[in-house]
């Protein structure tokens, strides 16, 4: 073949690539354009009460769905604000740390600091933390590296730093005594979007490494140890296709009590991701593999004893799964009304869950809300998401129950930039009659 026959080959397929690719996008615009006809131009379609809060020069979220944003009486909601365009942030690229009040009239953004510690899926751990003296809201607990400082307690009357830890959050109990960290480094390199590229990873030339695993922090004195390694993990009914991958830990989240925490232990190999979920003591003892099948999704806890996880196993496929902590009972829930992976979570009244989507390929996201007993299933939002939320950047709904569970917040893409959206479903819990009342 001649050097002209080989460039009009190249430069044909890209052409059709290219081409393909204007298709697809004009596809998209126009499925878009119909959707927001159909809903009066709007992008979200909703019946409920809701309140957006964000801004057309920022993006404003959260992040993760495993806690609120909304304080104990559901006036102020913890964000973060970023001037950037949404691209995976750099190790030097800053969040601005803050809440909005959620009073009558315009939402005003108050900052209280800033944080390089931050991804677009996680946030930055921004949580509230009762039990410092004060109102229960005076002080919130967040990630961010500077001089040696992983981890912060601040007062947001104040902006007093009253706590300064070393390693960088994950979660922490109810009571608050104790918080667990991970190498959010490692977590950075090995699933985009979930760690952080300002955080220097540990052990990196280690597959499986002895030194680093789940940390335990004494959010009292400071005190930190190491529970168990990635390699302790990996040596606990080991799966085919362990030896030889890199190993590292995601998703730690504590039982209502605190007395016991989940986390999943995950594995790439040949470019897949597998992961199975563990519970353990506060102190790391009794450690209980709860789903060993290579393919544990997300979850959440109801009470201190049952787990769910959108999950797959030999039994019964690929569903959202109950586990009973420290047993082999397990069971397949919502089969008929959840039938992809979504982030879940369970009110505190214990009887309903909260779900969402990813993208249909209209680009189109759901919130529902299901309930346990009878099985049923309602959606209360849907939200359009441009194309470009994609990927490590894209822009999950992670969709929260407010602490009383009157209210449901979600970060959801308007015009172009993120918002956080908050619920009102007081109304629509009553009026549903759920439970043939």
């Amino acid at each position: 073949m001649t050097l002209g026959a080989v460039l009009q080959k190249v430069i044909g397929s890209y052409l059709t690539c290219k081409l393909y690719d204007l298709t697809y996008d004009f596809r998209m615009r126009f499925r878009h354009f119909c959707m927001n006809w159909r809903q009066g131009g709007s992008s979200l379609k909703t019946d409920l009460p809701f309140k957006r809060i964000g801004s057309s020069n920022y993006h404003v979220f959260f992040g993760y769905y495993d806690f609120s944003p909304l304080n104990f009486v559901n006036d102020k909601c913890l964000a973060l604000r970023v001037a950037g365009k949404n691209t995976p942030p750099t190790a030097n690229e800053i969040a601005e740390v803050g809440y909005y009040n959620l009073g009558v009239g315009v939402s005003d953004f108050v900052k209280i600091g800033e944080t390089r510690s931050w991804c677009w899926q996680q946030g930055c751990r921004l949580q509230w933390f009762p039990g410092l003296g004060g109102n229960e809201d005076d002080h919130v607990l967040y990630n961010t590296r500077q001089r040696g400082v992983g981890s912060v307690i601040q007062n947001i009357k104040t902006f007093e730093i009253v706590k300064k830890f070393s390693r960088p959050v994950y979660a922490c109990d109810s009571r608050n005594h104790y918080a667990y960290s991970l190498d959010f480094g490692r977590l950075h390199r090995l699933r985009p979007g979930y760690g952080y590229a300002s955080e220097l990873e540990l052990s990196r030339d280690e597959k499986c490494p002895h030194d680093n695993g789940i940390w335990r922090i004494d959010l009292r004195t400071g005190e930190e140890v190491l529970l168990f390694s990635i390699k302790e993990l990996a040596s606990i009914s080991p799966l085919p296709g362990m030896e030889g991958a890199d190993h590292y830990i995601n998703h730690i989240l504590v039982n209502p009590s605190g007395t016991r925490f989940l986390f999943i232990h995950l594995w790439t190999s040949h470019g897949e991701k597998f992961g199975r979920m563990f519970t353990a003591d506060c102190n790391g003892e009794n450690i209980h593999l709860v789903m060993n099948s290579g393919h544990a999704s997300h979850y959440c806890w109801d009470g201190d004893d049952v787990l769910f996880c959108y999950s797959d196993l030999p039994q019964s496929g690929m569903h959202v799964h109950r586990f009973r902590d420290k047993s082999d009972s397990v069971d397949a829930v919502l089969v008929d009304l959840v039938k992809e992976d979504c982030h879940m979570s369970i009110s505190p009244t214990h009887d309903l869950m909260l779900i969402d989507s990813y993208p249909t390929p209209e680009r189109v996201q759901s919130v529902a809300i299901c309930s346990m007993k009878p099985e049923r299933r309602v959606d209360i939002a849907g939200f359009y998401t441009p194309s470009h939320f994609t990927g490590e950047v894209r822009c999950d709904l992670h969709p929260r129950w407010s602490r009383n569970g009157l209210k449901v917040s979600v970060d959801a893409v308007y015009k172009g930039k993120r918002s956080i959206y908050i619920f009102d479903v007081t109304g629509f819990i009553r009026e549903q009659k759920f439970y043939g009342k």
